[in-house]
C-alpha cells in the first residue's frame, strides 16, 4: 500500500486530514501547511512528495462512503492506495479507530482546523458541559 492518509474524523465529518507518515525531521515540519497535502514517497517512514490529486480524490471518496455506511462520532480512518498487478489503482481502508474528540493523533494535520471541527460540535460531543443548574439563593 502507498500514499498513506489519515482522515480525523469530528461529530461524523471529515475534520482534517494528513500524510499518515512520520519524518525524523524538524517536528516544526508539522505545523507547515505545505506539508498537509503531501504523501508519503514510497511507505511509512518514506520523505514526504506532492500528492497525487488523484490519490486524494479515490481516499477522500472512500472516507465519504465509509462514513455514510457506518456513522462514527469521532476518531480517524487511515486509507492508502492499492496498485494492482495491472497498474489500476484503488484506495483501501487500512484502520478505523474510534477516539474522544482530540484524542485522534494528528501526524502532519492541521491542529486549528480539527481544533475548530471541536468546538463547532462541542454541544453535540460533550453536552453535559452545557448543562447548567439553577442557581438558587
Amino acid at each position: 500500500m502507498i500514499a498513506g492518509r489519515r482522515f480525523l474524523i469530528v461529530a461524523g465529518e471529515i475534520a482534517a486530514e494528513t500524510p499518515d507518515a512520520y519524518s525524523e525531521e524538524d517536528p516544526a515540519r508539522l505545523l507547515d501547511p505545505r506539508n498537509r497535502m503531501c504523501e508519503p514517497a514510497g511507505g511509512f517512514m518514506s520523505e514526504l512528495v506532492p500528492a497525487n490529486p488523484g490519490h486524494l480524490a479515490l481516499q477522500r471518496a472512500a472516507v465519504e462512503t465509509l462514513l455514510r455506511d457506518y456513522p462514527m462520532v469521532s476518531g480517524a480512518i487511515d486509507v492508502g492506495i492499492v496498485v494492482a498487478e495491472d497498474g489500476t489503482k484503488r484506495a483501501q481502508i487500512d484502520q478505523v479507530w474510534a477516539a474522544p474528540p482530540g484524542g485522534a493523533y494528528t501526524l502532519f494535520a492541521d491542529p486549528v482546523a480539527y481544533a475548530a471541527k471541536i468546538a463547532e460540535h462541542l454541544r453535540v460531543l460533550e453536552p453535559e458541559l452545557f448543562e447548567t443548574e439553577e442557581m438558587h439563593p
